[in-house]
């Protein structure tokens, strides 16, 4: 019983804690709310608050290609190589240029 206790901690210990988060502002500094975030290929997805902080819920160990979208701004991908948890990331984002 004690050692399925343990194991039990264990995953969740790691399943709470397994996340990439960090912030988006755009070029002069300015906190984007509502920003999506989203792994290429995949439904794992998230959107900033309204201080332009977020978090995703992933768990794997690789290179990750992180999708940045909002409305008027340049949708940006990052590869990201993660090799521990929490990985922290902070993106800038720039206005798309209108024709």
């Amino acid at each position: 019983m004690k050692k399925n206790l343990l194991i039990f901690t264990l995953l969740f210990s790691i399943i709470s804690f397994s996340q990439i988060k960090g912030t988006v502002k755009d070029v002069h500094g300015n906190p984007l709310p509502y920003v999506n975030i989203y792994i290429e290929n995949t439904y794992i997805n998230t959107t900033t608050n309204e201080l332009g902080n977020y978090e995703l819920n992933y768990f794997e160990k690789k290179n990750v290609p992180l999708i940045f979208q909002y409305l008027g701004y340049k949708t940006e991908k990052h590869v990201l190589n993660i090799s521990q948890y929490p990985y922290l990331f902070d993106n800038i984002l720039s206005k798309q240029k209108s024709s």
